[in-house]
Formats: structure tokens, C-alpha cells, sequence
């Protein structure tokens, strides 16, 4: 069992006014990564996107001004951000005082592994196996859907003039927008 006192945790350098230390990961024998980072003012992440992991952030102390695809929130204090895998974030620390904050990420493939592109490959493999499963079941539902309703003049009449509206509308909001 590997146990980190978070006080004596390594320091892993990262940026400018940005502290971060590791208290699990492949050293501690584990497939995930957690650290504790603290934040002066004014310094951050700058946007930036995870691939294939979910990260999680806990503020611990302080308050980061943070922007989650095109949202912008200040998150204070005893708040969980919860970031998806592929979705641009960043932060900056705001407020007075340093930031606290620990972060989990996810890893699927130990550091240690004795061949990583193998595991690469395998984990490649079952995303695909489970992205072509679950693309089938969608296919297969939308031609029933569509046998369904395509039978149906009165959808198909309803339907073409729902998306004619649509076509229009954004026409006009094109027409209309202004170069920022």
C-alpha cells in the first residue's frame, strides 16, 4: 500500500507561480493520477483539452476564474469541476491569496507497462469495438424511426417545413450578424 503525506509530496515543475505535486500515480502503483497544486494569482493553464480522459478539479482554498468551452465562471472554494474528455478548458488563480486545488485524470495505460504500444493498440481495439456496437444500435434505431415515419405523408409535409424554417432563420441570423 502506497501512502503519500501530502506535505512532503514531489514537486513536479510545471509553470510560473504554478505549484503541483504528485500524491498518486504509476509510481504509487496506481492507473490514475492525482496531484495537489497550489496557484498564485494570476497564474493558470492556458486553454488546453484532454483527448481521452475526464479530469476532475477540487478547489480546496481560493477562488480560479475558469472557462469551460465557451462558459466563464469563477469557482470558489469547497466546488467540483467536473471536465469532459475533448472539451477546451483553462483557469487562471484569482483573489488575494494562493489557490489550492487537487486533480484527478485518469491513465489507461500504466507507465511501467512492458509494451505500451501493445496496450495502446488493445485499448484502440476496444474503443473502436465499443464505438462500432454502439453505432450500429443508433443506425439500426434511426432506419426503424425513419421506415416508421417516412410512411407518413403528414410527417413528411411537417418535416420539410420544420426544416425549411430552420434553413431560413439561420439565413437570416447570418444575414443579419456582425463581424467581431
Amino acid at each position: 500500500m502506497a501512502i503519500v503525506e501530502n506535505q512532503h509530496a514531489a514537486e513536479i515543475p510545471w509553470r510560473p507561480g504554478y505549484r503541483r505535486f504528485t500524491l498518486a500515480g504509476p509510481e504509487q502503483g496506481v492507473a490514475c493520477s492525482a496531484s495537489l497544486s497550489v496557484i498564485e494569482p494570476g497564474a493558470g493553464a492556458p486553454t488546453h483539452f484532454h483527448n481521452t480522459a475526464d479530469e476532475v478539479i477540487i478547489v480546496l482554498d481560493g477562488a480560479l476564474e475558469m472557462w469551460i468551452g465557451d462558459e466563464r465562471r469563477v469557482v470558489g472554494a469547497n466546488h467540483t469541476v467536473s471536465l469532459p474528455a475533448g472539451v477546451p478548458h483553462g483557469f487562471v488563480a484569482v483573489g488575494p491569496r494562493p489557490t489550492r486545488i487537487l486533480a484527478f485524470l485518469p491513465q489507461f495505460v500504466l507507465a511501467d507497462a512492458p509494451s505500451k504500444p501493445l496496450a495502446f493498440l488493445f485499448l484502440g481495439a476496444i474503443f473502436d469495438f465499443n464505438g462500432t456496437i454502439w453505432n450500429l444500435l443508433v443506425a439500426w434505431s434511426a432506419a426503424r424511426i425513419s421506415s416508421q415515419l417516412g410512411a407518413s405523408d403528414r410527417f413528411k409535409k411537417w418535416f420539410n417545413r420544420c426544416v425549411g424554417s430552420l434553413f431560413v432563420f439561420v439565413g437570416i441570423r447570418l444575414a443579419l450578424a456582425r463581424d467581431h
